[in-house]
């Protein structure tokens, strides 16, 4: 039986910086788990705010995102965002700034991350379990698999780290 594997790769730096476990989270579940939908992306774009650790003098967040409507593009996702900016956000935060590049133009660099996976998952013969996948993200970012709770408007996340 062949199941989807999901990989989301969020990168929390400027777009010069190494990536890395420090720099980059990778949210991974199967279909079996969940959809891949807004509430998903929503969720680990969430867990990634809140656990970042902002500078004083950091006013504006800028996201860089692809154009996907289903995932990105889409009220839950900018509801998050007005959630977190209103209520959690740092006080010298004023100001969520979203970008979707040209499609086919740019290269995000969690796209890096996704495209060094993919070159490993091709070496690889056959995957057996999830766990093969995991072992291979974790070489360029932390890695947390998302659980029974997603985003919900008291802001809970239930994620696991590996």
């Amino acid at each position: 039986m062949q199941i989807n594997f999901y990989h989301l790769a969020i990168g929390c730096e400027s777009s010069k910086s190494t990536l890395n476990p420090g720099t980059v989270s990778s949210y991974v579940w199967t279909e079996l788990d969940y959809n891949r939908s807004s509430n998903e992306i929503a969720s680990a774009v969430y867990h990634t705010l809140s656990s970042f650790d902002f500078e004083e003098n950091v006013k504006m967040l800028r996201l860089i995102c692809d154009g996907c409507g289903s995932q990105n593009k889409n009220t839950t996702l900018v509801g998050l965002l007005n959630y977190w900016l209103q209520y959690e956000a740092p006080l010298n935060a004023e100001l969520v700034d979203m970008v979707f590049p040209v499609v086919g133009h740019s290269y995000i660099p969690p796209g890096r991350v996704l495209g060094e996976s993919e070159k490993r998952y091709k070496k690889v013969s056959e995957v057996v379990h999830p766990e093969e996948y995991i072992d291979i993200i974790k070489e360029f970012a932390e890695v947390y698999k998302l659980e029974m709770m997603l985003w919900s408007r008291t802001g809970e996340v239930k994620l696991k780290r590996f």
